[in-house]
């Protein structure tokens, strides 16, 4: 998925539209694995295939495709600053990896809610990472249609 995701990506350069459309996928996925997966050991296997795949998805774009962008439209500017967001970027995401499992064993441990919560946190998060980049997948498709009806008219 990983590869896929960045080759999407770079071949038609919209980011924001791609992670949008797997993190909401990924927050479908994460409500039928909630619901519907304990029906069948198939059903089950096939659900989690499906979030396994739509989690790694905007993760991998954020992880490979943002610094590569960066480093690309700053490209000889000011290299020290690239590598310093390219640095955070990767932080943050290290950051998350270490206390997402720390979180979710406290919410475990001290709530009564149990997965059901997490699994909310965690449908809650993607969907508003989702609608961060709502801005981003406008400006791409309104750059894609000009570049439509620059083909267009020539």
């Amino acid at each position: 998925m990983i590869g896929l995701a960045v080759y999407l990506t770079k071949l038609y350069g919209v980011f924001g539209a791609l992670f949008s459309a797997l993190a909401s996928a990924f927050v479908l996925t994460l409500y039928w694995y909630s619901t519907i997966a304990t029906t069948s050991l198939f059903i089950f296997l096939l659900i989690l295939f499906c979030v396994g795949v739509t989690q790694n998805g905007p993760y991998s774009l954020a992880s490979a495709c943002m610094p590569s962008a960066i480093n690309r439209m700053h490209a000889g500017k000011n290299d020290k600053l690239v590598g310093m967001a390219t640095g955070i970027i990767d932080g943050f995401g290290s950051v998350g990896a270490i206390f997402g499992p720390l979180s979710g064993a406290v919410i475990l441990q001290y709530t009564t809610w149990g997965w059901g919560l997490v699994f909310l946190i965690v449908a809650v998060s993607m969907f508003v990472a989702a609608s961060v980049l709502s801005w981003q997948v406008y400006l791409e498709f309104s750059t894609c249609r000009a570049e439509d009806v620059t083909q267009e008219q020539s």
